[in-house]
Parts: C-alpha cells; sequence; structure tokens
C-alpha cells in the first residue's frame, strides 16, 4: 500500500505557527495538571512509626490553619475557580478556563476543566480506579507508583494531615523566604522520591516540591518525563463556612505554570455519589496511547487496537506528490481558523489521511477532530476517522522517517496476513516550535484493518 506511494508523508515542517499546536496541546496540559484524585484507600494508609516532637509540634500548627475544621474521612468538599495557563517565553496566557473539584472522603475525586472551544478535560478517583479522559488522547487508567503520586497529591490539595499520607516526615533544613523563617520537611512516602514542605514559623504552607505525572498529551507533545518535578505554591489561605483553605494556588511543571483561582469552595453537604462514576471511555481504555514506541532491540511496536469512532472537519483534495507539504500548509490552518470562528470544541491534533494515492495523485485529507458535528462551509465538511481493527504504532523522528516508518507497519500487517480496509493516516503530536529536537518529534501512525 504505502510503497507503491513513493511519496515522503509530511517530508516537511509544517510552520507552527499555521497549527493550533499551542492552544491544543496547552489546553490538554492545563486541565491535566489540575490531576484529579483521593487520599490512599484505608488499608493502604501509611502511617509514621514515630515522629520527631519539633516536627509534630509544626505539624500541629498547620493542622489548626488549613483543611475541614470537622474530623472524618467523609468530608464532601467542592472547589470551584478559574485558571489561566502561561509559558515561559509567552507574553500572554496560551488557556484559561474554568474547574470545578469534588471530593467525598479519601476515595471519591472528579476534576473537570473547560476551556474556549475544547472539549473538557476529566480526571477523577473512584475506589482503586484513578483514571483521566484526555479529549486529545483518550481514557487512561493510572496505576502503580503514578496512581500513587496521583491520590497523594490530591489528599494535600483536600488539606488532609500529612500525617496520613506519608510514611515518615522529618526536618531537613532551615530557610529564609521574605524575610520569614522557613522550615523545609522531607516527607517521605511508602514508595518514590519525598516531597518536600515549606512551613513558616506560624505553620502556614507555602509549597510543595513533588513530582507529578505528565499529561499524556503533554507528554506526547512535549517529550516530558513520567514523573516531572513540580511544584505547588499555596497563597491567601482563608478560613471559610466549614475549614480553612488556599484561595490561589500556582502549580509549575517545566515551562508551563498553571494559576488557579478559587471562588467557591464548599464544606459538608451531600455530594451524590453518581457523579463519581468515570465515563464510559474509561471502561473500554485502548492500549495504542499507553505502549512504548520501541521494544527494547530499538524496533518499533505495532498493536491492533480497537479504535472508536473519532469525529473530524476536513478538507479533502487531490494534489501531487510533491505537492503534500504546500498542500497541508493550507489546509490545516484553513480547518482551525474556521472551527474558532463558529466555535466548535476541538478534541485533537492535527491529522492527515491517504485515501488513495498512484505516481502522479493524491487523494489527500486533512484536518482537525472536533467533539461534535459542524456546520459544513464550503470544502470543509464533517467526516470521521473510523472505528474498529486498526494497526498502531508510534514514530518518533524527524517528519523524512514517516515513509520508512509506513513501510515497516506495511511489512508487518502483510506479515500478520491481515487485510487493509481503507487509507492510512498520521497524527501529529510534537510541535516542532516547542520541541525543536527533531529526534524527539511524535507522529502516531494508523491504518486500519479487517
Amino acid at each position: 500500500m504505502i510503497r507503491a506511494m513513493r511519496l515522503d508523508p509530511l517530508v516537511h515542517r509544517i510552520p507552527t505557527a499555521m497549527i493550533p499546536f499551542v492552544d491544543l496541546t496547552l489546553f490538554a496540559f492545563a486541565g491535566a495538571v489540575a490531576v484529579l484524585a483521593a487520599m490512599p484507600r484505608a488499608q493502604s494508609e501509611p502511617k509514621p512509626a514515630a515522629i520527631d516532637p519539633a516536627v509534630a509540634a509544626i505539624l500541629d500548627k498547620m493542622a489548626a490553619k488549613r483543611g475541614p475544621a470537622a474530623a472524618g474521612n467523609e468530608t464532601a468538599i467542592t472547589i470551584e475557580g478559574d485558571y489561566a495557563v502561561t509559558f515561559e517565553g509567552v507574553p500572554d496566557p496560551v488557556a484559561k478556563g474554568t474547574f470545578r473539584e469534588i471530593f467525598v472522603g479519601r476515595d471519591l475525586a472528579r476534576h473537570t476543566s473547560t476551556i474556549g472551544q475544547f472539549a473538557p478535560m476529566e480526571k477523577g478517583v473512584r475506589g482503586d480506579v484513578v483514571w483521566e479522559v484526555d479529549p486529545m488522547i483518550g481514557a487512561k487508567v493510572h496505576r502503580g507508583r503514578n496512581a500513587a503520586v496521583v491520590r497523594r497529591y490530591f489528599a494535600l490539595l483536600r488539606c488532609d494531615d500529612p500525617r496520613t499520607v506519608y510514611r515518615e516526615i522529618t526536618i531537613a533544613r532551615t530557610d529564609k523566604a521574605d524575610d520569614r523563617s522557613v522550615t523545609v520537611l522531607e516527607a517521605r512516602p511508602a514508595e518514590g522520591s519525598p516531597d518536600m514542605f515549606h512551613v513558616d514559623s506560624d505553620g502556614t504552607l507555602l509549597r510543595i516540591e513533588t513530582a507529578l505525572p505528565a499529561p499524556e498529551s503533554a507528554d506526547a507533545t512535549w517529550d516530558m518525563p513520567d514523573l516531572m518535578p513540580s511544584v505547588i505554591s499555596f497563597t491567601e489561605w482563608k478560613k471559610v463556612e466549614g475549614g480553612t483553605f488556599p484561595m490561589r494556588r500556582t502549580l509549575t511543571m517545566g515551562k508551563a505554570k498553571v494559576s488557579f483561582v478559587c471562588t467557591t469552595t464548599t464544606v459538608g453537604g451531600t455530594i451524590d455519589a453518581a457523579r463519581f462514576a468515570p465515563p464510559a471511555a474509561v471502561d473500554k481504555v485502548e492500549v495504542e496511547h499507553n505502549g512504548p514506541a520501541f521494544d527494547a532491540s530499538g524496533k518499533p511496536i505495532h498493536q491492533i487496537v480497537d479504535r472508536q469512532k473519532q469525529l473530524v472537519a476536513s478538507i479533502r483534495v487531490k494534489v501531487a506528490p510533491t505537492a503534500i507539504s504546500k498542500e497541508l500548509a493550507t489546509l490545516l490552518p484553513e480547518v482551525h481558523q474556521y472551527l474558532v470562528e463558529v466555535g466548535a470544541k476541538m478534541a485533537g491534533p492535527p491529522f492527515s489521511r491517504y485515501h488513495a494515492w498512484s505516481e502522479t495523485e493524491i487523494d489527500l485529507e486533512a484536518g482537525i477532530p472536533v467533539q461534535e458535528p459542524i456546520t459544513p462551509k464550503g470544502r470543509i465538511v464533517n467526516g470521521e476517522l473510523p472505528a474498529g481493527r486498526t494497526v498502531a504504532a508510534w514514530h518518533v523522528g524527524p517528519y523524512d522517517g514517516l515513509r520508512a516508518a509506513h513501510e515497516r507497519m506495511r511489512t508487518w500487517i502483510e506479515q500478520q496476513k491481515l487485510k487493509v480496509r481503507g487509507g492510512c493516516w498520521e497524527i501529529y503530536w510534537t510541535d516542532p516550535g516547542m520541541v525543536p529536537d527533531p529526534a524527539k518529534w511524535r507522529t502516531q501512525l494508523f491504518t486500519p484493518v479487517e
């Protein structure tokens, strides 16, 4: 199939300014850094065997100045507000939106963030399941260390006592910050690296240095590590009915900073347990986004996945193989501009699909996934990336390696004696403007099969 094409799909660099990568990926980042979790389950709850009296005194001060006033594990908490994302080197916020976090006890939590024309980002915890739904990547279930980190993070946002979260807490050092004496506590979880708490002499928590799972789409776009060093800062602690919580918090991960302003904090009352049920997509997690790009020998990993139908807004044209680069540089911005004009909710990064090809002509489709069908205009129409059995693989590297990647996929399909049932497509995850090293660019390849 691809061998006969005699073309190099995307042997070009699509101009960064002409593609909505910043909007798309930073939306995913903004929603994802508002990670949602609850406390570890009671049976796995780490409890320090002993705490030095000096540490206990600091923790007692902290407990008196933060969190729900009522004791107990089933306190309902709702936090709502606005957030904005700033990025190093970009003068204005690259994303803005609203968020809502709801908690009931240690095993029920949900976060929903909305922003502009994009589909919402959702994350949550229900019992043993720590999940997320990224509108660009799909559903994911966190497991093992990452699940524990996410649960711990939101235990802190609930303002739970660190003594119920960590196995050991000690004094690491004392510092000065804004002419205030600050004690830095080293809090060690049951597994993983310690978190560092910065607490002033009055017991006010200033910030926590930790490591959080990189959002899936941010990882694919920016080549982020699995666990990324992060700093959570807290300011404007305020008493509300039922407790004391920060009205502002900032999460810094790499070059991105997400600033949260809490406009409403409600402690107590009842939250229907049904609101914590994960979306149906969580029960149908696809392995295509969770597997590594290469095996231990360096060979690309091909997987057969069961994809859900994905709605798209796109343009379909016939072009010469040598004109693909120029055509995509026109098609993708045209689709994006229209989606912005009509307020359509985008649901993924740009793609191109090759429906048919010959030595002289390519049947090319290019566009952007959307949450709902759009009103067609001119050559911009509704379409879909098909559901069903599909061979998926990652290409990590410059675009001029995509032809070889397609040929490897075709060879693998032939070896498995599979029958192709439609044109292949590519999803362009990495923004070269954010990740200038071509060796780290990530493109996802798909070929539907019977």
